[in-house]
């Protein structure tokens, strides 16, 4: 597995942590990590240091932490990263070049070009080529969506992520309920949010073909 290192600085602390213990592509270890086991500039005392809650570490990563005879107060005596931290707050690292390019364009839902927002297609955001280093990200990883838009997909991702049941679009009078795959979430797939309406409306919205006899009929009726 390649390891990535999420844009952090070559000589930082989480930068060095990355390298030595890098997690899965859910952004999470497998097992803690034990104090002993890291270089002594990384160990902790009794608060989290480079790791704390502030720093942009934590707010990539939902940071776990063991205390001595595991207490509440005291001594770190381990360390483990348990996903992504998902707080809709957080602010997730894109590449300049791409925000710069894509809230310049409107809302590909609501059409508007106001308080126009950078958002992450795939809602999982599990994806370390797209996660792991702005180097690496591409601008069709990325839609512009109105803060509004925003908030509903956030939305919508949350309760696909709890229920492991993918957004049904026949819900907002589409024809179908995903472009591909099932409603059940498969989150080892290779693309668990394609296909999705809301991983890609524009796309979505492409691929349904037009009834133009239907269209026709339609237009007789309202006399246009």
């Amino acid at each position: 597995m390649t390891k990535k290192t999420f844009g952090f600085p070559k000589d930082s602390k989480p930068y060095r942590f990355l390298k030595l213990f890098p997690p899965d592509k859910n952004g999470k270890h497998a097992d803690e990590i034990l104090a002993e086991e890291m270089p002594s500039d990384l160990q902790f005392g009794n608060g989290r240091d480079w790791a704390r809650p502030s720093s942009r570490f934590a707010k990539t990563f939902n940071v776990k932490t063991r205390k001595k005879n595991d207490k509440e107060t005291g001594k770190i005596m381990a360390i483990w990263l348990n996903g992504f931290n998902e707080d809709e707050n957080t602010s997730q690292q894109i590449a300049t070049w791409i925000k710069n390019d894509v809230s310049k364009r409107p809302c590909v839902i609501l059409g508007t070009t106001s308080r126009v927002e950078v958002d992450h297609k795939a809602g999982l955001k599990n994806d370390l080529r797209v996660m792991g280093d702005v180097k690496t990200q591409r601008l069709d990883d990325f839609q512009p969506l109105s803060k509004t838009a925003n908030v509903v997909k956030r939305q919508r991702c949350r309760e696909c992520k709890k229920t492991r049941k993918r957004f049904d679009a026949t819900t907002l009078g589409y024809p179908i309920s995903v472009l591909w795959g099932g409603l059940e979430l498969d989150v080892r797939g290779a693309d668990p949010c394609g296909g999705c309406y809301w991983n890609d409306p524009m796309e979505f919205k492409s691929c349904l073909v037009v009834n133009r006899d239907a269209v026709g009929r339609l237009r007789e009726t309202k006399n246009v």
